[in-house]
């Protein structure tokens, strides 16, 4: 266990820990996968905002930082993070030596995810600020 990246973004990038949009938490460089986050993000385009109302919105770049309490992005979000998540796993299990966050690792998130995905809340999909991603709210260990 590398530990967690701390407590607040500054001492996250102070203990060299990169912030995942996709996972909206801070984690140790082995435990990123930059490819895979970056085709997510790149493929969904999700646009990001400080309200819930839509009328703020926050540059990807910005919330790339992780300098934010709580942003709202697109309703779909909440889904693409479940896959990206599986995805994270599929790709760890091929490298060596095998290092996943302890978000991707939880059967309990794992097991949210896949009620989750499987029972889709069609009204929420659809908003444009259906998903609330809180950063810090996740300590990633990376494992």
């Amino acid at each position: 266990s590398m530990g967690e990246c701390g407590r607040t973004p500054e001492q996250c990038a102070k203990n060299g820990c990169i912030f995942d949009l996709m996972m909206s938490g801070w984690v140790h460089p082995p435990c990123y996968d930059e490819e895979l986050s970056n085709q997510f993000l790149r493929e969904n385009n999700f646009a990001f905002f400080h309200d819930r109302a839509g009328t703020q919105p926050l540059s990807e770049a910005e919330a790339r930082l992780g300098l934010y309490r709580t942003i709202y992005t697109n309703g779909t979000f909440h889904y693409q993070h479940c896959t990206y998540l599986w995805a994270k796993q599929l790709r760890a299990r091929l490298k060596k030596p095998y290092v996943l966050d302890s978000d991707s690792r939880s059967v309990e998130h794992v097991q949210h995810c896949l009620h989750r995905v499987g029972a889709p809340n069609a009204t929420q999909v659809v908003l444009q600020t259906g998903t609330t991603l809180h950063a810090g709210r996740w300590q990633l260990d990376c494992i």
